[in-house]
């Protein structure tokens, strides 16, 4: 099983989007595929909507509470062991805790894909050191810069997963012109002299059908409308798992 992290500390940058994304697209592969929500914010969640009062006893809470993660997965059309606020009683657990129980489900599971909180603390820490891949997305912005910055020194210095951390470059528009002076331009060459070789080289897209897809379930397939975000996500999971095959639609 591999484990792969969307994690920042900048909110709004993508995180759980992307998480789904990824894990619809390995689904529809006919993949054993994993969700693990670690934010409070319960987006990853309540987009794939298991019942309330299942989620009130299964949960990421009660799997690091009790060291039980198999008995803590919901099935919906994705497995996934739902978030909950409970999580915010045990910001002192020890960060090692996730990490000492995957083994209780590498077995039945091609790939874990966890959905992290924009901080860092003892939860976030517990996701990246179980991870073998963790992906930070980014926009072009100076907010977005700074803090991908403080989010690797912290995980160098904290962690010893700090080869495994990568950049994604999100809702990328590319640049008109090469003139080196323009924005977009600018701000290519200070991602690519700062994370050097932890940026990926697939970028996300700036379209509306991100939305769409979260906010309606849209289908994501090869058609015209849909085709640059379809080749996105199929890019970046071929970057992430080495996995070269394509759904129709995902």
């Amino acid at each position: 099983m591999k484990t792969i992290t969307f994690s920042a500390i900048k909110g709004g940058v993508g995180k759980s989007s992307l998480c789904i994304l990824v894990a619809n697209f390995l689904a529809a592969l006919g993949l054993r595929v994993l969700v693990i929500d670690m934010d409070i914010q319960n987006s990853t969640t309540f987009y794939y909507s298991p019942e309330e009062e299942l989620t009130d006893k299964n949960n990421i809470f009660r799997a690091l509470s009790d060291d039980d993660l198999k008995g803590n997965i919901i099935k919906t059309e994705i497995d996934i062991i739902p978030s909950s606020f409970n999580l915010i009683k045990i910001r002192a657990i020890s960060e090692k805790t996730l990490s000492k129980i995957t083994g209780q489900i590498s077995d039945d599971y091609d790939y874990c894909l966890i959905d992290t909180a924009p901080t860092f603390d003892n939860i976030v820490l517990n996701a990246v050191i179980a991870s073998d891949l963790i992906i930070t997305p980014v926009f072009f912005s100076q907010f977005d810069w700074k803090s991908a910055c403080f989010f690797r020194d912290q995980i160098d210095l904290e962690t010893d997963k700090i080869s495994n951390w990568k950049v994604l470059l999100n809702k990328y528009k590319k640049p008109r012109t090469d003139n080196p002076d323009t924005e977009l331009n600018q701000y290519n060459q200070v991602y690519n002299e700062e994370f050097k070789d932890s940026l990926l080289d697939t970028k996300i897209p700036d379209t509306s059908y991100v939305k769409k897809s979260i906010d309606t379930k849209t289908v994501i397939s090869k058609s015209k409308t849909k085709i640059k975000l379809y080749n996105a996500i199929s890019s970046l999971c071929s970057e992430i798992t080495e996995i070269k095959t394509q759904p129709e639609r995902f």
